[in-house]
């Protein structure tokens, strides 16, 4: 992203003008020339970062259209988005009247709840719908057996699928690798489940977490900026729990990115940075996105023998932990041995289900 090209200039140029509308510190371009390759690009970059909604949106604020057929192509992908974010947000009502009446305590996580804080929420692109239990989880699973429906466990979380929808269960709105932050994060989520600042706090909690696994998109960036400049926070409630969260250095540099590619914050709780680690974000970001799960999870099918597998993945975390330790120096020590305790966990479960 360095040194950006017209393409991804006038991208950010239409995501700002999607997410924020017109304002007066947002530059003017030169629009005139714009093939139709071009605008594919644009909306390709859109797509691949999970914004094409915002995007579409911002170029509707121009005066300038890519042709008639591809508009209405763009313009058909939102009404659909639209619906199936209409669909979403009543499934999510739907279970937690649901859970409400056999006695479980939950609350819908991002998705529509994030999107309340966007111009337009019906534009945020959708995706599963993240239930979290904060009281019943024991029974959670003897309520779905009860409505006959079918679900699987995954790494501790209830997954199914419900009139269309993916719907996953979690015990809590966001774990860490290291183990004694996590419990700080358990102990502050029992005390305080409807802050508007620990909410954020998780969001960018989720955030880095991906950072540090495969990397992430446009859209949770988009969620941590919206909320920034839309909730009534307690900046100084903020600031404690990221701190309390070994959360500064990270929440910083990813203001530092917002500051200079989102934009439209007007005041951050911590003063963002702009060093290289901000670009390290950058880059991840932008040539990660949501691909390299899918490319990791195609070189580990490539591989012909569990050792094989076992190897490759743990030189890839080993590298990207490396990598990624000035960001997040205490998750990027603890994931490595993370994942091997999950490994072993996983075999012994499996060894006990075939004795059985």
């Amino acid at each position: 992203m360095e040194n950006m090209g017209r393409d991804e200039e006038l991208f950010f140029h239409f995501l700002r003008l999607g997410l924020w509308g017109e304002e007066p510190d947002e530059p003017g371009y030169d629009m005139t020339g714009l093939t139709r390759d071009d605008w594919c690009r644009i909306y390709d970059m859109g797509h691949r970062q999970a914004v094409s909604g915002i995007v579409t949106d911002g170029i509707a604020h121009c005066g300038v259209r890519p042709d008639g057929e591809l508009w209405g192509q763009w313009i058909a992908q939102l009404i659909y988005m639209e619906r199936m974010n209409s669909r979403i947000a009543n499934e999510g009502s739907f279970w937690l009247e649901s859970l409400e009446e056999a006695g479980i305590e939950a609350e819908v996580f991002k998705g529509p709840s994030v999107a309340h804080w966007y111009n337009r929420p019906m534009y945020r692109s959708y995706g599963d719908l993240d239930i979290v239990v904060h009281a019943g989880w024991e029974r959670l699973e003897e309520v779905l057996q009860k409505w006959k429906l079918p679900y699987r466990v995954e790494h501790e979380d209830v997954v199914l699928r419900n009139r269309g929808v993916f719907v996953e269960f979690h015990r809590q709105r966001e774990y860490l690798y290291n183990p004694v932050v996590h419990n700080r994060l358990t102990q502050l989520l029992h005390a305080d489940k409807e802050g508007y600042e620990l909410y954020l706090a998780c969001l960018i909690l989720h955030l880095r977490r991906h950072v540090l696994t495969y990397g992430i998109g446009l859209k949770q960036v988009c969620d941590v900026a919206v909320m920034l400049r839309n909730a009534s926070l307690d900046r100084k409630k903020l600031v404690g729990i990221l701190r309390e969260l070994n959360m500064i250095r990270f929440s910083r540099v990813l203001f530092g990115f917002i500051d200079v590619y989102i934009k439209g914050v007007r005041e951050f709780p911590l003063r963002p940075l702009h060093d290289r680690n901000m670009q390290l974000l950058r880059n991840i970001i932008w040539r990660d996105g949501y691909l390299l799960k899918m490319e990791r999870e195609q070189c580990s099918e490539n591989k012909r023998t569990v050792a094989g597998r076992v190897m490759g993945n743990g030189f890839f975390w080993l590298k990207r932990c490396s990598l990624l330790f000035g960001l997040m120096p205490d998750e990027a020590c603890c994931f490595p041995f993370y994942m091997v305790w999950r490994r072993l966990k996983g075999s012994s479960v499996k060894s006990v289900n075939a004795a059985l």
